[in-house]
């Protein structure tokens, strides 16, 4: 009885240390995920700076080998998780709750990462200055650009008198600007 009490205690210990190895493995490997996935968002909105000629190559160059170097990582947790030894059904059955649970933290993670990196405009309209320089770094609350609400533009204009009487209170006009070419305002 002594000897099956103490072959019980090794296997359920050995059991617990499985599940414990397994569970970091599924962790390095969430981790890995997320990281990879974050990388992969901020190489995708490094290439877009850079086609605009915003973003500088040694930026986008890194943000391109920190998703290598994350894509590595996630390929070697996964290994590592393939070559760990296999667990119970109920066991894995509770990693991959704790894993959903753990990915969902991630991604709420993930989502306000990305709430604060994009800069958005509190109207619509066109940007009239830039206060930041290609390639500049920025911090929170900061001004990047100033922009012009266009939905309605009070506009002073010298009429000839010889044309005055062509104009009527009321009358609809067309008006173009040098700064805006090719677009014309009613």
């Amino acid at each position: 009885k002594y000897n099956s009490s103490i072959a019980s205690y090794n296997e359920e210990k050995t059991l617990l240390y499985e599940n414990f190895q397994d569970k970091q493995l599924q962790v390095q490997i969430l981790q890995a995920e997320s990281s990879f996935q974050l990388e992969q968002t901020n190489y995708e909105k490094e290439l877009e700076l850079f086609q605009l000629n915003i973003s500088t190559e040694s930026r986008f160059d890194a943000a391109k080998n920190r998703l290598t170097n994350a894509k590595a990582n996630l390929d070697l947790a996964k290994l590592a998780l393939d070559k760990s030894n296999a667990i119970s059904d109920q066991i894995k059955l509770n990693s991959l709750k704790n894993m959903m649970e753990i990915n969902g933290y991630y991604l709420e993670l993930a989502s306000l990462d990305l709430d604060q990196s994009q800069v958005r405009s509190p109207f619509k309209g066109i940007v009239s200055k830039k206060k930041i320089e290609k390639g500049g770094f920025i911090n929170k609350g900061q001004e990047l650009l100033e922009i012009m609400d266009i939905s309605k533009v009070l506009a002073q204009i010298n009429i000839p008198e010889n044309k005055i009487r062509f104009i009527k209170i009321g009358s609809m006009v067309n008006v173009t600007f040098d700064a805006v070419p090719g677009k014309t305002y009613t």
